[in-house]
């Protein structure tokens, strides 16, 4: 039995979006607890050179729509919330993840041969 690429691709990326959200909330409670600013967290970086954590949810919740909306021939949709507090980045990844559960599995499994091109970065 081979595996389609819905299953192959939609689901793992509603695991880790699902992760991303509790982590978040793990997060807000950290800041919360410590007396930390929201802003202090969402601006902070693991290491330098990378994103900032709210650019970092932004980015995950673009790509998986990247991954699955091309592949129908429709563009990505805008995404939903904001990323100025933990509120708003957890309403994206909410709208991400009904986003992707609305994709309809059998024409992306369909769309195996579909070739897809895309940049990706900030470079041009």
């Amino acid at each position: 039995m081979s595996l389609s690429l819905y299953a192959a691709s939609v689901p793992i990326l509603v695991h880790y979006l699902e992760r991303l959200h509790t982590t978040l909330q793990v997060a807000e409670d950290h800041a919360r607890g410590s007396g930390r600013a929201e802003s202090a967290l969402l601006g902070a970086r693991l290491a330098p050179g990378m994103f900032p954590l709210a650019q970092q949810v932004s980015t995950a919740c673009s790509f998986a729509l990247r991954a699955g909306y091309p592949l129908l021939g429709m563009p990505e949709p805008p995404m939903a919330g904001g990323d100025r507090s933990f509120a708003q980045l957890r309403e994206r990844i909410a709208g991400t993840l009904q986003q992707l559960r609305d994709l309809p599995s059998e024409r992306i499994a369909a769309a195996e041969r579909v070739m897809v091109s895309a940049t990706a970065g900030f470079a041009v």
